[in-house]
């Protein structure tokens, strides 16, 4: 009788859990995504959304084209200036004398200021450090700007090698190696109140936090907050909403998630007809200065896929957008780059 009860007892506590999992798998929202862009990238890549024009900007990184899209004029295809060498990122810089829109650009040989209407690379901002103007091995990847404007942008290895990158902060002068060795040093973002960083490498499947000092950028206390379990794929690029909640790109996976840092518990996902799912940006419907950023836009590949893949997903490479204005979600501003 005693062994009788101990197995259903088992029995009951191990239906008990079953029933967790699948209450909280319910309570995942699922969110839908409608093709914004239908232009098919290589490597759509580096999604950001400019708050001194308005406008989405993004990237195709192997073919080294920015684009620029205003969502007012969605029949209209983006802006696109060819850099004519890879870019790893773009992040908002400041508009000229002329009224022209700036970005700073990480590109193969260094990283410079662009003119997004003329194309033209106008001043460079830093050489690329000693170990990657060495290497023939490594580009840039992903990056973004902190609070105070300094860039921080991560290299890898031109055929994903491990530990040939690193993350490095730029702020207009200098270049600091912070974290290294890296494998694909991908997506990145602070917290509201600025005292937390969290960053993707991306073969981890985690995305780490660090304790950060927004007045000199050092960074510590590394720690995993959230763990991507293998069939959701491999983290790519992310952003962060108003609630401090990371919305986390997953390569492989078809799809983007939403995870509580603080928890690691998933509470939202968008499924897309696309596997390579790289990056994901808030922005707003209309282009408008005073537009909430309701509008969640992602980017995604077409390379990588075979013939017979490509075939069955006729949209990798387009950019989609999920319309978020009736959620309780919502983005933050891109901080722009400033000169330290």
């Amino acid at each position: 009788k005693k062994y009788t009860l101990k197995i259903k007892l088992r029995s009951t506590t191990r239906t008990l859990r079953q029933v967790q999992i699948e209450n909280m798998a319910s309570s995942i929202m699922e969110l839908e995504a409608k093709v914004e862009i239908s232009e098919n990238l290589a490597l759509g890549e580096g999604s950001v959304w400019c708050p001194l024009t308005h406008r989405l900007l993004f990237i195709d990184v192997a073919r080294g084209k920015v684009f620029s899209y205003n969502p007012a004029n969605p029949k209209d295809a983006p802006t696109c200036v060819h850099l004519r060498q890879p870019v790893g990122t773009v992040v908002p810089y400041k508009i000229n004398e002329d009224g022209q829109p700036l970005i700073v650009a990480a590109m193969m040989k260094g990283i410079g200021v662009v003119n997004i209407e003329t194309g033209k690379v106008v001043d460079r901002i830093a050489s690329n450090p000693e170990q990657e103007a060495e290497s023939l091995f490594t580009r840039w990847n992903d990056g973004k700007c902190d609070p105070n404007g300094r860039l921080w942008v991560g290299s890898m290895g031109l055929f994903c090698e491990a530990d040939l990158g690193a993350l490095y902060c730029f702020d207009g002068t200098t270049a600091k190696k912070t974290v290294a060795p890296t494998t694909i040093s991908n997506g990145l973002c602070w917290s509201a109140d600025g005292t937390k960083f969290y960053y993707i490498d991306t073969p981890t499947r985690r995305v780490d936090v660090f304790d950060f000092d927004v007045t000199t950028g050092a960074v510590s206390n590394r720690q995993t907050c959230i763990n991507i379990p293998e069939d959701h794929g491999y983290p790519d690029g992310c952003t962060i909403d108003a609630d401090d909640n990371i919305w986390v790109a997953l390569w492989g996976g078809a799809a983007v998630r939403c995870y509580s840092p603080r928890t690691g518990e998933c509470l939202a996902w968008v499924k897309l007809p696309a596997t390579q799912v790289t990056s994901c940006a808030f922005g707003n419907s209309n282009g408008a200065a005073d537009g909430a950023l309701d509008q969640l836009y992602i980017t995604t590949a077409s390379c990588g896929l075979s013939e017979e893949q490509l075939k069955g997903q006729p949209l990798a490479g387009c950019t989609f957008k999920v319309d978020l204005s009736a959620t309780k979600f919502t983005g933050v501003p891109a901080f722009p780059f400033q000169k330290q």
